[in-house]
């Protein structure tokens, strides 16, 4: 089994990284960030939304006051992420309990741990437990989905233009569910510029930043003629609508069309969507 979630590795001890990573794998989680520091830290959370987090309170094995592990929550929580932390500490002395108090209360922590009494078998327990517990408190995204794809236009506008624009077939209720099957691995989104989806041929299109998959990805979605032949002309060129540079298709929808080339796998479809790569665009080229 291959979880399709993201977890945080925040650790500066090799050897304790190793420990955490082969435990997470365990688990079955392939997407696995590991970093040393909390600049890389900061910068993997701008990059990416995390399901769990493991982190250590101190990020300097030198310096025993060190406690880059509490800002690394705190930049979790920052951007609104629900990500169970797992705190771990090497520390001893009076002031781990005031720490960890803090980890808690303040950053929400999902579990603390001791890294002399930790064992592998513990750590899968807690990374299981805390991704169920994300699951379970995970807020739907579709108010920030649509919110991204919307940029400052109001909702009934919105929806208006795009229908209008696009010709999609069964009203909102069909642009909705494309749209959110469409995009749903890779939220949260983070817009580009111009912010929002653009109408272009007769199809919506737009560039964002995925932290769900911490890449840059194009998008455009219509109707099987309009969108399918939008997608047929950008792997042939590798420009989507002549001017977003993209590269492999990450997800269809209706999947199984390959821009439109097999409609007889879906007799009944009649929009259709399509996510692509995005090239030459890096985290900060969005907003």
């Amino acid at each position: 089994m291959t979880l399709k979630d993201n977890v945080l590795l925040v650790e500066d001890e090799h050897s304790w990284s190793e420990i955490y990573e082969r435990a997470v794998r365990r688990v079955g989680f392939e997407s696995v960030r590991a970093v040393t520091t909390f600049a890389d830290a900061e910068q993997a959370v701008d990059s990416m939304r995390f399901a769990v987090a493991v982190v250590d309170i101190g990020l300097h094995v030198d310096d025993d006051r060190n406690v880059d592990g509490l800002r690394v929550m705190e930049k979790i929580r920052s951007v609104g992420d629900r990500t169970s932390i797992i705190v771990v500490t090497g520390r001893s002395g009076r002031d781990v309990l005031p720490i960890v108090r803090d980890a808690i209360k303040k950053y929400d922590a999902h579990d603390t741990v001791a890294k002399s009494t930790l064992v592998p078998a513990e750590l899968r327990d807690l990374v299981t437990s805390g991704l169920r517990e994300y699951e379970q408190g995970s807020a739907s995204d579709r108010g920030p989905l649509f919110a991204a794809l919307r940029g400052d236009t109001d909702q009934a506008m919105w929806d208006d233009r795009v229908l209008r624009g696009t010709a999609i077939r069964g009203g909102s209720a069909k642009l909705y569910s494309l749209v959110e099957a469409l995009f749903a691995p890779f939220l949260p989104l983070i817009p580009g510029q111009p912010r929002g989806v653009q109408m272009a041929d007769g199809v919506a299109a737009g560039v964002f930043w995925s932290r769900g998959t911490g890449q840059p990805i194009a998008a455009c979605f219509g109707t099987v003629d309009r969108a399918g032949a939008a997608a047929r002309n950008a792997q042939e060129s590798g420009l989507l609508l002549g001017r977003y540079p993209v590269g492999k298709i990450l997800r269809e929808y209706p999947e199984g069309m390959i821009g439109g080339e097999q409609p007889e796998k879906h007799p009944k479809a009649e929009n259709y969507g399509v996510v692509y790569e995005l090239r030459d665009c890096a985290r900060a080229d969005f907003e």
